[in-house]
């Protein structure tokens, strides 16, 4: 690969996440407002926008921002956006087998819950073994 397509492949890269952002921003705004909360979908997509401009404007400035927006990866970098994965998936299976026990105490449907964990237990042990075959991890 030439230097030139390696840097034109970097722009692309560095522009996606805020490009979404903004794509989603305008999504959330107009799905919200054709249901007549305006004030709702102005506030989602200000919220999308201004993460957009954020990732803009500090990733320069700030390694964090410049991970978040999609910039050149190093080894560090890797090992960091693996460390910040696990630890959210961790969080959130925790806060929905928390939100599951909630339900089922106050004797309220937990199906969505229920899901969730579903969805999130099978998606772990699947990434085990996936990733545990030779030559995956």
């Amino acid at each position: 690969m030439s230097t030139t397509e390696r840097t034109l492949r970097d722009k692309i890269r560095r522009w996606q996440v805020p490009a979404l952002a903004v794509l989603l921003g305008a999504v959330f705004g107009v799905s919200a407002l054709a249901r007549g909360r305006i004030g709702l979908g102005l506030a989602m997509a200000g919220i999308m926008f201004a993460y957009a401009a954020f990732l803009v404007l500090v990733s320069r400035a700030s390694e964090p921002a410049s991970g978040l927006r999609g910039d050149s990866a190093d080894e560090r970098r890797t090992q960091l956006q693996l460390r910040a994965n696990a630890m959210t998936g961790n969080v959130l299976l925790t806060v929905v087998l928390a939100g599951f026990l909630v339900q089922i105490v106050r004797g309220e449907d937990a199906t969505v819950w229920a899901l969730l964990g579903v969805v999130g237990g099978a998606t772990y042990l699947a990434s085990v073994f996936f990733y545990s075959q030779r030559g995956r991890g």
